[in-house]
């Protein structure tokens, strides 16, 4: 105690932190970077190699337009539970593990996403988010796999469902109160577009 003590008095030899001058800014032109395209079983796939100290970012992009309007309600609160239960033969605890330590989290959204030429023109699409280091590329996309294909929405489950929900409506509730103009400025938009609408059905007070 008394060393920790003594540690936290000093004030330490401010040298030793990372420093940047202008000096170690490239005076050469931006380089451009290239986005690569094809096609893997009838789906696109865009990549680019970048500078990133070996972070890899994923996106994946499952389009949901074609689900029948009674199940598209469903799609936020879906999205929401599916990185939280257990998938595949994984326990609930060892999910979790996993999870934290091959691709730290999930991110999703639910967004619809339009042309610049057509506004009748659209797509509404769930997106999975996930950072990994280049040599965890393999069990993060395993894991990515087993959330996607075969979540575990059973018994085993069902407290973590609960607590999940709980949460997410506490949070659209305090986000109803503090951004009210802002579901007042979806549900205004929506009979303009078929985008607009969708985007006030995913993300409104719908």
């Amino acid at each position: 105690g008394v060393n920790l003590n003594a540690a936290q008095e000093n004030p330490g030899d401010p040298s030793c932190l990372p420093t940047i001058h202008l000096r170690d800014v490239p005076q050469d032109p931006l380089e451009r970077i290239e986005l690569h395209t094809t096609h893997l079983q009838n789906t696109a796939v865009s990549w680019s190699e970048q500078p990133t100290n070996d972070v890899t970012s994923l996106r994946l992009c499952v389009s949901v337009k074609d689900l029948p309007n009674d199940l598209k309600k469903y799609v936020p609160i879906y999205t929401t539970l599916l990185s939280s239960v257990a998938c595949g033969e994984h326990a609930l605890d060892d999910w979790h593990i996993q999870k934290e330590t091959y691709i730290g989290g999930i991110s999703s959204t639910v967004e619809s996403l339009g042309t610049l030429h057509d506004q009748q023109e659209y797509d509404e699409y769930v997106g999975f988010g996930v950072h990994f280091l280049r040599r965890n590329t393999r069990p993060a996309l395993n894991l990515l796999r087993d959330m996607l294909a075969h979540p575990r929405f059973d018994r085993e489950n069902r407290e973590v469902m609960w607590t999940t929900l709980a949460s997410l409506s506490a949070s659209f509730a305090l986000a109803v109160k503090e951004d009210g103009h802002k579901f007042a400025r979806l549900l205004a938009r929506a009979p303009l577009d078929p985008q607009s609408y969708a985007a006030e059905f995913y993300g409104g007070i719908s």
